[in-house]
């Protein structure tokens, strides 16, 4: 896989799945603490980031090579 086509795939993936987690989080754990809330943001774009890695790294080729 190209860079370029990475990119395209990764961007869209990273921004759904970075909102979606905080939506879930801000549901389930209301935070009134500025620094926590920041904490909590970050961490969880670094989770993100780890996922989209391994998943377009990783699981995608393997997918493709089965078609």
């Amino acid at each position: 896989m190209n860079r370029f086509s990475y990119l395209i795939l990764a961007v869209p993936f990273y921004l759904v799945l970075s909102f979606a987690m905080v939506q879930v989080v801000n549901r389930v754990l209301p935070v009134t603490d500025t620094f926590f809330l920041l904490l909590l943001t970050l961490t969880i774009l670094l989770i993100n980031l780890l996922i989209t890695k391994l998943t377009l790294e990783r699981v995608i080729p393997r997918a493709a090579k089965l078609i």
